[in-house]
């Protein structure tokens, strides 16, 4: 099915082209998205035909950033490399590696940690059963039936970008003082009597996803010994590998040892992805490839004063001015009702608004940002439902929410992600905001809102060097 030219993907065209990707990485990756090639074409402003014998690649193959620092451009030159946002990748030509920092939390690892230790049993190899190879006991996540454990799974399938399809169920292992995993590699090994049987219908691991749950006081490493490379366990922290080399074929390079704890105990999660093609295809959208600006996305402070009662009086005033709105893709309620009005802003109190607000948010990003719209003060109505969404790209990169009015029978929460796909509920008050990356995350307000009037105003600011006009 052919995509619909979605202002989005427009806009990520544009930007690319203006930061000199290359055309023909372009006009693929829209083809492997679903579009035709004359509106590929259309959008690039060529004439190419797909070859008879074409090597089609998913967007993520096309990502390499994923070193927590800002790049100039949403798509770089190498090849063959997902995008992990906020990750650090590990330096060595042999294997493609990241970890990333505080992907759990203390109260997450606990919780992880003591389903674990309530359900574990002996640990198997895949050839042998019952081995010395492995003397660790093992968790089966998902047999539990626990939402907790469904959400991580969640998180982590949408922060690799692969469908959950193509992944097995999270696995817990647990070792004690002496326990280890002695050296192999997560994928099956063509070889085996067992190979067929193991790839089944998934087909064979292409990443691991390994999260560490607790700091071990001594020993229990993860040691790779053709890459001379030992990682200490941090609680948190994920370790992410690619099971395949750059041309698609199994690593031995990806050789681990889950070495012998010294002193306490190791707990991890373990997540496989499979692939019964050469490549793993990745679902992210254009949204989802914009390079973080800071370490969690959001944040909530207080509105500066002068601000808030400078809108909160043109509000008073003008209120009855108000106009219906109809975005029946984003905000809804039930049928016969208005959803949302809005109390349009004269430009004068426009550039206030944004004027204030730049240093805040430049102060935030540590960046420079460029203002580009400011909404009138939205008014929701009983019963409204803002849909979970993306703000348009470039132009809504760093925006911010301004909480005018309210009069409300019950909290009425913004539910926002982080960069590690972590969903929170956000509660805001009059003369309080909140500052976001609202290209990049989802966020909306999916319960129906129960009161009177909710009156925000919505900012948004562009990065400075974007290159895109608004």
């Amino acid at each position: 099915m052919e995509y619909a030219l979605e202002p989005s993907w427009e806009e990520w065209v544009e930007c690319n082209l203006k930061r000199g990707s290359s055309p023909k990485e372009l006009f693929d990756i829209l083809i492997e998205k679903g579009f035709s090639i004359e509106h590929a074409n259309s959008m690039l402003n060529t004439t190419r035909q797909i070859p008879t014998t074409t090597n089609s690649r998913a967007v993520g193959e096309f990502i390499s950033d994923a070193t927590n620092q800002r790049t100039s451009s949403y798509v770089n030159e190498k090849n063959n490399e997902i995008y992990l946002p906020a990750a650090l990748k590990i330096n060595n030509n042999s294997v493609e590696m990241y970890g990333v920092d505080s992907f759990l939390s203390a109260e997450e690892c606990q919780h992880l940690i003591m389903l674990i230790r309530e359900n574990r049993q002996r640990s198997t190899t895949t050839d042998e059963g019952v081995s010395e190879f492995r003397t660790s006991t093992t968790c089966n996540l998902d047999d539990l039936g626990d939402a907790f454990v469904e959400d991580i799974d969640r998180r982590i399938c949408q922060y690799m970008g692969i469908d959950p399809s193509e992944s097995e169920a999270i696995q817990g292992q647990w070792y004690e003082v002496g326990q280890e995993f002695k050296a192999h590699t997560d994928y099956f090994d063509p070889l085996s009597p067992t190979f067929e049987r193991h790839i089944g219908t998934l087909g064979q691991r292409t990443w691991t996803f390994m999260i560490y749950l607790n700091s071990t006081r001594e020993g229990g490493s993860t040691s790779f010994p053709e890459l001379n490379l030992d990682i200490e366990p941090q609680a948190g922290t994920a370790l992410i590998w690619n099971n395949k080399d750059a041309s698609g074929k199994l690593n031995p390079y990806t050789l681990h040892h889950g070495t012998p704890v010294q002193a306490g105990y190791k707990a991890v999660i373990t997540k496989w992805f499979r692939s019964v093609e050469s490549r793993t295809h990745y679902t992210k959208t254009p949204n989802e490839l914009i390079p973080p600006l800071t370490k969690t996305g959001f944040t909530k402070c207080a509105m500066p004063e002068h601000l808030h009662q400078k809108l909160l009086e043109f509000y008073s005033r003008n209120r009855d001015a108000c106009e219906n709105e109809s975005i029946p893709d984003y905000i809804h309620c039930a049928e016969g009702r208005v959803p949302s009005v809005l109390v349009e802003l004269n430009d004068q109190l426009r550039r206030l608004v944004h004027a204030t607000l730049q240093p805040n948010v430049e102060a935030w990003v540590g960046d420079y940002v460029t203002p580009t719209h400011v909404y009138g003060i939205r008014e929701y109505r009983r019963g409204s439902v803002l849909k979970e969404h993306r703000d348009r790209l470039v132009t809504h990169v760093a925006s911010a929410i301004l909480n005018i009015d309210q009069k409300v029978d019950e909290d009425w929460p913004l539910v926002i992600e982080d960069h590690h796909c972590r969903l929170h509920q956000i509660l805001l008050r009059p003369g309080e905001m909140i500052l976001y990356e609202g290209a990049r995350l989802l966020h909306g307000r999916p319960t129906a809102f129960n009161g009177s009037r909710y009156a925000n105003v919505f900012v948004h600011f562009k990065r400075a060097d974007s290159g895109i006009s608004q």
